[in-house]
């Protein structure tokens, strides 16, 4: 064995030192599409956010609202439900209705709470939406 380092070298350091080198010629390289590469990732993670969205539609039967002149100064939502309510109240979940309008002033929301009190949320309404 001290033979074999005597005429070859110490072959360990020998690789740990090209493995420095190389992983510093990669940094550099990746460093200069340093922008690139981040506008890449970032449309990858939109992609990707889409991509889940649109999923978690199809699979709960979600549909594009219809949308309004802002000249109609409303919202009308029916059977409205929301996403994390869904999820954590299972079959619980009861959809509910609302208009907001320059008729409707006032919002009144009721519901259960976790326990089983009946909670009332009034919402006062803007006549400029």
């Amino acid at each position: 064995m001290i033979a074999l380092d005597s005429s070859v070298g110490d072959p360990d350091c020998d690789v740990k030192d090209k493995e420095a080198l190389i992983v510093g010629e990669l940094e550099d390289f990746i460093l200069e599409y340093d922008t690139e590469l981040q506008l890449a990732f970032n449309t990858i993670a939109d992609v990707d956010c889409i991509l889940a969205f649109s999923s978690n539609a199809l699979d709960r039967g979600y549909v594009r609202p219809l949308v309004v002149p802002a000249s109609e100064n409303c919202i009308e939502i029916r059977n409205g439900r929301h996403p994390l309510q869904e999820v954590v109240l299972e079959n619980n979940f009861v959809p509910n209705d609302t208009v907001i309008d320059s008729t409707n002033l006032l919002n009144v929301i009721t519901g259960r709470s976790k326990k089983s009190f009946t909670e009332i949320c009034i919402i006062p309404k803007s006549t400029n939406c």
